[in-house]
C-alpha cells in the first residue's frame, strides 16, 4: 500500500459495519455476546466512541496535511507502527486473561504515539499542534477513565469516560469545522461563507468550557456554559449560509454534523432541568450518530475530493449516504423519544442505516482509492 495511513479508513470503517448490528441484536435478546472482559454495550461504547473515531481523525490529520504527491517517505515506517498499534488495542481487548492493570496502559499506546505523530507534523503551524495535541490528551484521558469504569465496575469512572470523549470530540469538530467549511464550499461551489474570524475564538473557548462543566454542582452555571457554547456555536452555523448546500453530501453532510452538535447542546440544557425525562441515550445518539457519523463521511470526502481524480462527491453512493445518516438518526435518536414501544426495532433499524454506509464503502471504494 503506498500510504498506510489510509489503513485507518477500511479499518475503521470495518468496525462501523459490523459493531452496530451486534450490538443491536444482543440488545434484542437475537444473540448473546455478553461473553469477554466488556459487555457488549461497553464494547459498543469503547469501539463506535474511542476507537471509530480516533482511527478516523488520526487519519484524516495526518493525511490533510500533506500532499500525497509529494509526501516525504521517511515516516511511512511510522504510520505503519501506527497502524499497527490500532489493531493491536483492538486484539488485546478481546484477551480476558490480561488484567486490568496492564490493560490501561497498553489501550492508551496508539493515542499517545498518533498524537506525538500529528503534534510533530503540524510542527510548522504552532497553534493548531498544540490544539491537537490537547485534543488528543484529553480523549486518552477520557478513554482510560472510561476503561477504569469498566474493569473495577465504577459506574461514575465509566459515565465520565464517555461524557469527556463527547466534550472532546465536540472540540474536535468545532475548531476544524470552519477550515473544512472553506475547502468544501470552494470544490462543491454551492453556497457562501461570511466571516467568522472574529465569533470563531469564543465560540471554540466556549465549547472548550464544556469540559470543566464537570467541577461545578450548580445547574444554573453548567447550563449558562452549555447556553454561551450553543449561541455562538448557532451565530457560526447563521454566517454558513445555512438555507444553501445541503443537497450536495460534501457541504450537507458537514452542515448536519455541525446541526447536530447544536441539537445536543440544546438537549444537555432541557436534560438539566428536566432529568425524569429519560432521554439520555436519545440525546448521546444525536451526537455520535450525527456528529461521527456524517462529518465521518466529510472527512472521507474532503480527503477523496483533494487526492483522488474520481471525484465522489457526485457518486449516489455519498448521497445514498447522506439519507441513511438521517434515517439512522430519525430512528436511533429521535423514535425512541416519541414512541416508548418496541424501540428494538428503532436501534435495529438505525443500526443496518449506519452499517450499510460503510459496509458499500468498503466493497466500493476500498480497492479504488487504496489499492490503485
Amino acid at each position: 500500500m503506498r500510504n498506510p495511513v489510509k489503513l485507518f479508513f477500511p479499518l475503521a470503517a470495518l468496525i462501523a459495519s459490523i459493531i452496530p448490528i451486534l450490538t443491536s441484536l444482543n440488545f434484542a435478546g437475537i444473540v448473546d455476546l455478553n461473553t469477554t472482559t466488556f459487555t457488549f454495550t461497553q464494547r459498543h461504547v469503547l469501539e463506535m466512541l474511542f476507537s471509530f473515531p480516533s482511527a478516523v481523525f488520526t487519519g484524516f490529520l495526518l493525511m490533510s496535511s500533506f500532499s500525497l504527491n509529494s509526501f516525504d517517505t521517511s515516516i511511512y515506517k511510522k504510520h505503519n507502527i501506527l497502524a499497527l498499534l490500532w489493531i493491536f488495542e483492538r486484539i488485546v481487548s478481546f484477551i480476558n486473561v490480561i488484567p486490568p492493570v496492564i490493560q490501561l496502559p497498553l489501550q492508551s499506546l496508539f493515542l499517545i504515539f498518533a498524537g506525538l505523530q500529528v503534534f510533530i507534523q503540524f510542527k510548522k503551524v504552532k497553534k493548531e499542534k498544540y490544539m491537537y495535541l490537547l485534543i488528543f490528551s484529553l480523549f486518552l484521558i477520557a478513554k482510560e477513565v472510561f476503561l477504569y469504569g469498566v474493569f473495577y465496575q465504577n459506574e461514575f469512572c465509566y459515565s465520565l469516560g464517555i461524557g469527556i470523549a463527547v466534550d472532546t470530540l465536540r472540540l474536535l469538530f468545532v475548531y476544524i469545522s470552519t477550515k473544512m467549511f472553506s475547502c468544501f464550499i470552494k470544490m462543491a461551489a454551492s453556497c457562501n461563507v461570511k466571516s467568522n474570524n472574529f465569533i470563531n475564538p469564543y465560540a471554540i473557548t466556549a465549547t472548550a468550557m464544556i469540559l470543566f462543566r464537570h467541577l461545578f454542582s450548580s445547574k444554573e452555571i453548567i447550563s449558562a456554559i452549555y447556553l454561551l457554547a450553543l449561541v455562538l456555536n448557532f451565530i457560526r452555523f447563521i454566517n454558513w449560509d445555512i438555507l444553501k448546500g445541503w443537497t450536495h453530501p460534501a457541504v450537507g453532510s458537514l452542515k448536519l454534523g455541525f446541526l447536530g452538535i447544536l441539537i445536543h447542546m440544546l438537549f444537555s440544557i432541557i436534560s438539566i432541568y428536566f432529568p425524569n425525562l429519560d432521554f439520555s441515550f436519545s440525546i448521546l445518539h444525536i451526537f455520535t450518530l450525527s456528529a461521527l457519523g456524517s462529518l465521518v463521511l466529510s472527512f472521507v470526502l474532503r480527503l477523496s475530493l483533494a487526492n483522488s481524480n474520481l471525484v465522489p462527491s457526485k457518486s449516489k453512493y455519498f448521497k445514498v449516504s447522506y439519507i441513511l445518516i438521517l434515517t439512522a438518526i430519525i430512528f436511533r435518536a429521535v423514535m425512541p423519544i416519541l414512541f416508548n414501544g418496541n424501540i428494538e426495532s428503532f436501534y435495529i433499524i438505525s443500526a443496518i442505516c449506519f452499517s450499510v454506509i460503510y459496509l458499500v464503502y468498503i466493497i466500493k471504494f476500498i480497492p479504488k482509492w487504496y489499492f490503485k
